[in-house]
Formats: structure tokens, sequence, C-alpha cells
């Protein structure tokens, strides 16, 4: 199989299941539902008493790292997700839900069910604009961001699908392990913000990160020792690295085939990469500071 793609599935029915949002979180890789109102009403809902669930893919699936065994390269990399999309409780709609094979291959690589592209934007079931493969990337506390809630619109039960991909599945590889977390908040979260959410999620790659992995998400709530920013992500000619300080790092970026595209060293505490020259799409960059390695997706459009 040389384009396998796998994807977290979830619907979130945060008590009430018609009157939900979604939303994606790139610098912790984590698909978001929460409530699309202040009221998460009838007898199962919350009230005013609101919670909210992340989906977070810490390691995805495993490909071969062709710069092993160079300097410092790991055997693998780990693929970080390739698109979130969801689909509504519409039937019979190009955004309702899959029932044959195709349709779930659709929505897996980050299309509608019917093949189309999801667009960029407050409308991803447009028919025209540009197309995009992460749904409301922002925080709603972002006054002119693309969230649901800035968006104004209106809520559904949504289902989710944060997938990675493509990878082969081959006679003789070696198993590729998959890592998630599922992080709920305790009643009564600011539903202005995700800041409860990353607070859980560092928690979880923590955890993940003491057992059994290398790979981190980068906190951009405060830069501090160990911590970067990149922006802008999604990103068109450039984005930037900022580093907390000017201690050595290595910085490379890959495509989803594992290869190598771009590659520098820096001690500067902003390293600014032009990406003009490569093909749009999804790239996985990968900072090496001191015995820690870090990783982030980065979407060009």
């Amino acid at each position: 199989m040389d384009s396998t793609y796998i994807g977290l599935w979830n619907d979130g029915d945060l008590g009430f299941a018609f009157d939900d949002y979604v939303g994606y979180d790139s610098s912790y890789n984590m698909a978001i539902y929460y409530n699309g109102d202040s009221i998460d009403e009838t007898a199962s809902g919350y009230g005013t008493n609101l919670t909210q669930t992340g989906i977070i893919l810490i390691g995805g699936p495993r490909v071969d790292n062709p710069n092993y065994p160079g300097p410092g390269q790991p055997q693998y990399l780990e693929l970080p997700p390739s698109s979130f999309t969801y689909y509504n409780n519409i039937p019979n709609s190009k955004t309702g839900g899959p029932t044959i094979a195709a349709e779930y291959y659709h929505y897996l690589t980050g299309r509608w069910k019917d093949g189309s592209s999801v667009m960029a934007g407050c409308n991803p079931e447009s028919n025209t604009g540009i197309p995009n493969y992460f749904v409301f990337p922002d925080d709603p506390s972002i006054a002119n961001g693309i969230s649901e809630k800035t968006c104004n619109r209106p809520p559904n039960d949504r289902k989710t699908l944060l997938s990675s991909g493509p990878y082969k599945l081959i006679p003789g590889i070696v198993p590729s392990d998959i890592t998630f977390a599922i992080v709920n908040t305790n009643t009564g979260v600011n539903n202005a913000n995700f800041n409860e959410l990353r607070r859980l999620a560092d928690s979880a790659y923590k955890y993940a990160d003491g057992c059994q992995s290398n790979f981190w998400a980068l906190n951009v709530s405060n830069i501090s020792e160990g911590q970067f920013m990149v922006y802008p992500n999604p990103s068109n000619s450039y984005f930037i690295v900022e580093d907390a300080n000017t201690k050595h790092k290595n910085i490379q970026l890959f495509n989803t085939t594992g290869q190598v595209v771009y590659k520098s060293e820096s001690i500067k505490t902003k390293t600014e990469i032009k990406t003009e020259q490569l093909p749009r799409g999804l790239y996985y960059l990968q900072i090496e500071k001191g015995k820690k390695q870090f990783s982030q997706s980065i979407l060009l459009k």
C-alpha cells in the first residue's frame, strides 16, 4: 500500500450534540471541540458550565529518514498531521457522513466526501477559494482569526478527522506506533480561548516524552529556554523560527516523503527560512538544540 493514511476520528458531542464548534491548533497537532454558544442546552448538556476536548497526534506514522546514519540523524521520522477536517450530521450532502470506501478515503486525505477540496477561510464548504487541509486554525480569542466563533457559523453536530500520511505499508517494514492523547478540560472553562487545553496538551507531550518519544510540540505561549515560536503557519514565501536565546541549533525541513528540502545551522534568535522555491503542501520541521529534538508541521500555501 503506497498511499496509506491513518485518521483519529471523533464525535465530540459535548453534552448537547448539536451546538458544537471545532478548531485546530497546529502548534500542538491538536483537534478541538468547544461549545458554539454560551449555554449547552438539554438535560444532557452542561448548561453554562462548559468544557472542551482536544485530540492530539503526539507521534505519527514512522518513515525512513533518507539521511540516516548521518551525524545526529534519527533512523526514522514521525509524520505530522496532514489534514484536519470535519463532516456534519447531515445526510445526502458533500459534507455528510461517508458510506463507501472512496468517501472514507477522501476524508482521510483532507477532502470532502465527494472528493472536492476543502477551502480556506470561514466557509470551507464553498465551491470556490483556496484549497486548505486544516479547517479553522485560529484560537477564537483572535479578533480577525479563522475560527468558527469569529466566523459566526451556526453550530452543529460535527465529526472530526485528524489524519497523517501518506506513507507506505510494505512487507518487512518496521512496525509503526501511533501515539495520541485525548484531553478534556474541567467544566467551567473559559470558552473564549484554548489555553487550558494547551496546558493539558503540554502534560500529554511530557508524559509521552518520558515514556518513548523525543518529539515535542512547540509551545508558543511564552518563549523560554528550550522553546520556539514558528510563524506564520500556514506560510507563503517564508517562515521564521524564533528562539529564546542564541544557542546553536540545527534546522531541517522535510517533505512528506522524508527528503530534506532545507538545512541550516543557526545561533540567531530569529531565523528566516525562505520557501518560495518549494512546492505548496505539507512539510515537517525538525530542530535539534543540544540533546533535545523538536518537531512541527508547516503548511506552505
